[in-house]
């Protein structure tokens, strides 16, 4: 097993799309609200993922303002 990263919520969906997280986790660094990542979460078991993981949002700093 390995774990992808994905930068973009674009690159999750090719991910999933292309069938490339079957027996694989993948780590989210972007930012996305909690109540946002259902989908996610449902689309990655539907293609075979192990685990899905996000960066925590207070790991980000604004910079501007």
């Amino acid at each position: 097993m390995k774990t992808i990263i994905c930068r973009s919520v674009q690159s999750f969906i090719d991910l999933c799309d292309n069938n490339l997280v079957e027996g694989d986790s993948v780590h989210c660094t972007f930012i996305i609200k909690q109540d946002e990542t259902k989908w996610m979460f449902d689309y990655f078991a539907e293609k075979g993922g192990v685990n899905l993981t996000f960066t925590n949002q207070s790991n980000f700093r604004v910079l501007f303002s």
